[in-house]
């Protein structure tokens, strides 16, 4: 399965805007305001501790991922569904803000995750169309 040129610029694009929705959350303090982080924040008691399962989750969660990757074929496009799922989830920033009439913390690049979601996802049906 070769993934279309079309594809992987979608793909690099939507990286990029993941790295610019990471800097402006993190600029305007999100995991301060967010009260949602707030009951995570009680599963661990030390900040190494926590550090260390976010770590470990995110490297058995990539394994995974990889393992699909290597299997080819159809498989090979759960990673990019997941990284679709993603795309979407971000939106909610964009969303609270039109609830809240107000600025909520990574609202400004959250807006560009709708139209980026619709690309990603359609040309992520394409491809598995294509396989």
């Amino acid at each position: 399965m070769t993934i279309s040129k079309k594809f992987k610029i979608i793909i690099g694009l939507a990286v990029l805007l993941n790295i610019l929705h990471g800097v402006e959350v993190s600029l305007t303090h999100f995991y301060i305001t967010n009260p949602n982080f707030y009951p995570y924040t009680k599963l661990f008691t030390t900040i190494p501790e926590a550090v260390y399962y976010v770590q470990h989750g995110m490297l058995y969660l990539s394994l995974i991922l990889f393992f699909f990757f290597i299997l080819g074929g159809k498989w090979r496009l759960i990673p990019f569904a997941f990284f679709g799922y993603l795309l979407v989830a971000e939106t909610h920033h964009f969303f609270r803000s039109i609830i809240s009439l107000s600025y909520q913390s990574g609202m400004i690049t959250s807006g560009l995750f709708i139209i980026m979601s619709y690309f990603f996802i359609k040309q992520l049906i394409h491809e598995y169309k294509n396989i």
